[in-house]
């Protein structure tokens, strides 16, 4: 797992071909990041072996009510959860899910993931929104 940052966003990606991944340029448009994140593996066994094929992982992200409200430094206030397809074939955002707009944010992620991330093309899918969108600037294909 790589964390990066640049301009008050982060990036994370995975695997050994790190900063070549998709994943690795990915982020949101409002200012974020993942510290106190916690990775949920999603893993499958393929050939007596298990294999990780996605993360999900909770992003804390800036809303535009987050920067009109804010009179020094702003605070996030967005919660999303991002699911990760893991290689061969890249690594990058499968799909988001506003944890705060849903109740169920979990098993949503946890649908796209185990439904989508396996077959999902890095630069040619499109990336899934899933459930209801709350006050969070979701990232654009």
């Amino acid at each position: 797992m790589l964390l990066s940052a640049g301009d008050q966003r982060m990036y994370v990606t995975y695997g050994s071909g790190k900063r070549k991944d998709l994943a690795a340029s990915q982020t949101f448009p409002g200012f974020n990041d993942v510290y106190e994140g916690t990775v949920e593996w999603r893993i499958e066994k393929t050939d007596g072996k298990a294999r990780p094929f996605a993360t999900i992982l909770r992003w804390n992200v800036v809303t535009p009510d987050d920067r009109e409200k804010a009179t020094g430094p702003i605070k996030s206030t967005g919660r999303v959860l991002v699911v990760t397809r893991l290689g061969p074939g890249g690594t990058c955002h499968v799909g988001y899910v506003d944890a705060k707009a849903n109740p169920d944010a979990n098993e949503l992620a946890r649908r796209i993931a185990d439904e989508k991330a396996r077959t999902f093309k890095c630069g040619k899918d499109k990336r899934i929104v899933a459930g209801k969108t709350g006050g969070v600037d979701m990232p654009e294909d």
